[in-house]
């Protein structure tokens, strides 16, 4: 059978354009049209999906993808954490990056109470709270804040995915060049009491066998 050549490395970019992932270092936000922007991930996330770029609306549209695990915790504790560095690398192209939906997967071994969106630093982006619309199930609460996001009231059990979608806008500050979006999975309370008596059953465990 003889294989189209030109077609293979045609789905091949057109694949590599819906999915993105942080390997290839600093990712390109363009879907054919240049946003101005590019992102490099660190901790959790894992890649972007779905770029969409819209001159006349002066925004790109992405997904985010994250899988946060035991390794995510600043020296084995919480909260879990996954940025993005968002870099200008053309001023005269969009001012707002607009995340309409993220799979993040809760691979932690632990429950999680909250999840927080961070802006840094505060001047050079914030949240845009009249145009936001977030929904954050299972979670039943949002709080909305021009560098703070954050939701809970719910649970998100390790092992399970957490799906937050619709439209969170983030407004570029003008003259700003970069800004960093970190996020942040925090544990249900008990978890943290049983993690911490692990951890000193493992220490006590350790002394008890060393030699004297």
């Amino acid at each position: 059978m003889k294989v189209n050549n030109s077609l293979a490395v045609s789905v091949f970019l057109l694949a590599m354009s819906v999915f993105s992932t942080a390997a290839s270092g600093a990712i390109i936000l363009d879907d054919g049209e240049d946003s101005g922007w590019q992102v490099t991930l660190s901790g959790a996330t894992t890649g972007i999906s779905g770029i969409d770029v819209d001159l006349n609306a002066d925004e790109v549209r992405i997904h985010i993808l994250k899988d946060f695990q035991p390794e995510h915790m600043d020296g084995g504790e919480f909260p879990a954490t996954g940025s993005l560095t968002f870099q200008q690398t053309d001023p005269g192209r969009v001012s707002k990056i607009v995340i309409t939906a993220e799979t993040i997967q809760n691979n932690t071994g632990s429950l999680w109470s909250e999840f927080k969106w961070l802006l840094q630093p505060t001047g050079n982006a914030s949240f845009d709270t009249v145009n936001t619309s977030w929904t954050v199930t299972p979670f039943t609460n949002l709080s909305l804040g021009s560098w703070e996001v954050a939701a809970n009231s719910g649970i998100v059990p390790n092992g399970a995915t957490f799906s937050p979608g619709g439209r969170l806008e983030i407004d570029v500050t003008p003259g700003a060049t970069f800004f960093v979006l970190k996020q942040q999975a925090i544990p249900e309370p008990g978890t943290l009491v049983l993690l911490g008596c692990g951890t000193l059953a493992a220490v006590s465990r350790r002394r008890r066998g060393k030699p004297m």
